[in-house]
Order: structure tokens, then C-alpha cells, then sequence
């Protein structure tokens, strides 16, 4: 009896440390995916959800992930009129989250503006637009901030102005942030960091397809 209650506190002991084993083989594999490099990382894409071309966004839920209905919401630009995410509908939108306080938000706005130059050339054909969501909190950026920035630069993307709920919606971690979001409203690819106008493009030729 004694020997049995041993060998099976032995078995509870060697279960116990083959677990802690895999849970941290599961945890060192996570921490080596993260990157702090503001270059941009594919969060996701469209290839991986193959619903995510053919879906409508009446009959997906909600949410920030690839094959999700961006969620929906109202903001004001500068001359306080109201932009709703949904009224770009029958456009591909390249929705992005920044500040002027952010250093890789700034190195990709030329990139940016080189693609809205494009957009405006084309007029109402057009099948692309930019949603860019300024993050004035009212301390690290206001609106007037935000704006001066904007003139100085002579950027002319369109540009809402969020406090902070609009972000947390879309659980925005960090900035520059990306959605590229199809002509149905649904999300086919998202992007963490600076990204380019290459980038955007491969992004937007996915989104047609």
C-alpha cells in the first residue's frame, strides 16, 4: 500500500511538470510572434478567411477581425461635419488610426496622400477612399493640434476627429493602425505599424478581387 500511494504521487508530480512544460512552450512560442518594430506587421488578411470576399456585412457580425462588418460609427472632421463609416459603402476604405505626436504615423502619411492624389485624379470612379481617425484626446492632440499639422503638410485625406471611443471600439492598442475594409463593409485586412503605399496597394488589389 505504501509503495502504491508513491508511485502514484510520483505520477501526479511528473503530470504536473509535463503541464508547466506545455504551457510554457505555448507561451515562449506567443512572446517570439510580438514585434516592437513600427514597420507594419499583417495583423491579418483576407486569405485567411475565405468567407471573408463573398460575406455581406448583413449576414457577419461586427467586430475588428478579418471577415467581421467594420463596426459602425460617427464622427466630425474639422468643419464639424458629421462622417459615417456605413455611408462609404459601395467603396473600399482604408480606415487608420493616428496622431501627429506619432512618429510612424507621420513617416507613412506621404505614402498616403501620393494614393489620395490618385483618388481625387479619378474623381466619383473612384472605388477607394480614406477614413483617417485623429486621436484628440484634448491633451497629447487636439483638434487644432491635429489640424495645423494637416496644413502644414498640405495633406488633404479626409480626417475625423475621435476622443477615444471610436478606438476602443476597435480595441486600437497602438498607433498607426489600419483597416482595409471592402466595398460591403466587411474587414480584409489589417495592419499594426507604418505601412506603405506598396503595402496599401496589394492590400486594395486584394480587396477588389
Amino acid at each position: 500500500m505504501k509503495y502504491t500511494r508513491l508511485i502514484i504521487l510520483i505520477g501526479v508530480v511528473v503530470l504536473i511538470f509535463a503541464g508547466a512544460a506545455i504551457a510554457y512552450t505555448q507561451l515562449s512560442a506567443n512572446s517570439s510572434s510580438d514585434s516592437p518594430e513600427t514597420t507594419a506587421i499583417v495583423i491579418a488578411s483576407a486569405k485567411d478567411s475565405s468567407a471573408a470576399s463573398s460575406a455581406t456585412s448583413n449576414s457577419v457580425k461586427e467586430g475588428v477581425a478579418v471577415g467581421n462588418s467594420a463596426i459602425d460609427f460617427t464622427l466630425t472632421n474639422y468643419a464639424g461635419d458629421n462622417v459615417t463609416l456605413s455611408d462609404l459603402r459601395g467603396k473600399i476604405v482604408i480606415l487608420n488610426f493616428w496622431a501627429s505626436w506619432c512618429g510612424p504615423c507621420k513617416s507613412e502619411m506621404p505614402g498616403f496622400q501620393a494614393m489620395q492624389d490618385k483618388i481625387t485624379e479619378q474623381g466619383d470612379k473612384a472605388d477607394t477612399v480614406f477614413l483617417t481617425v485623429n486621436l484628440a484626446d484634448g491633451y497629447q492632440e487636439t483638434r487644432d493640434t491635429a489640424q495645423a499639422f494637416l496644413d502644414e503638410k498640405g495633406y488633404t485625406f479626409p480626417v475625423v476627429f475621435d476622443k477615444g471611443d471610436v478606438a476602443a471600439k476597435y480595441m486600437i492598442t497602438g498607433i498607426p493602425s489600419t483597416f482595409v475594409i471592402d466595398k460591403n463593409g466587411i474587414i480584409v485586412q489589417t495592419f499594426l505599424g507604418a505601412t506603405d503605399e506598396k503595402t496599401l496597394e496589394k492590400a486594395l488589389e486584394s480587396a477588389r478581387s
